[in-house]
């Protein structure tokens, strides 16, 4: 899904505060109180090719996997204060104002969950009571796996239903003021 794709869907959030930094990055709602602190929203510009594929070459593993076509379309994001993020890349001399989730210190930290299911980090959901992670694997299937008992809680069968889907869900259920209702849960 394109930046603007996204973009589109969080527009009924734009009263909360919304720019376009110096880079591309769309950022929305400077939320200093209630229940969602700091930025509701960011997602962040595309990568630029020619460092895509530099980055690529030093990270050659992230040539395995499809979600590398997504990096040209958003180089990450994190929706409604973390209940979605998605790993990015940093390019040095891209990044000068948003601050991407970078994937590689991800994956290795994160490096024998992934050998466990032959995958790759993507991002992850964080809520009040619990967090996942999302991992891609090279046949395109996205896991939804349970950070505290790293048992595989559910999966997609390719990112776009994945993103999609995930999307569709928060913003049906998001309120006003960008929070998500008290009793929300993740899918299982």
């Amino acid at each position: 899904m394109k930046q603007t794709e996204v973009v589109e869907k969080l527009a009924r959030w734009k009263h909360l505060g919304f720019k376009i930094d110096s880079i591309g990055d769309a950022i929305f709602g400077d939320i200093h109180s209630g229940p969602c602190l700091g930025w509701m929203a960011s997602v962040m510009a595309p990568v630029d090719e020619t460092l895509l594929n530099q980055f690529c070459r030093e990270n050659p593993y992230i040539e395995l996997f499809p979600y590398r076509n997504q990096l040209r379309l958003t180089n990450g994001l994190n929706l409604f204060s973390g209940a979605l993020y998605l790993f990015g890349v940093h390019v040095v001399t891209q990044r000068t104002a948003g601050i991407v989730w970078n994937i590689v210190p991800h994956n290795v930290e994160m490096r024998e969950l992934t050998a466990r299911f032959d995958a790759m980090a993507i991002g992850g959901a964080i809520l009040e009571n619990q967090t996942i992670y999302f991992l891609e694997q090279a046949s395109g299937l996205v896991l939804a796996v349970d950070a505290e008992t790293e048992e595989l809680m559910f999966d997609y069968p390719d990112f776009d239903t994945f993103l999609t889907t995930e999307i569709n869900r928060l913003t049906s259920v998001a309120n006003i003021d960008g929070s998500l209702p008290a009793d929300f849960r993740l899918r299982s």
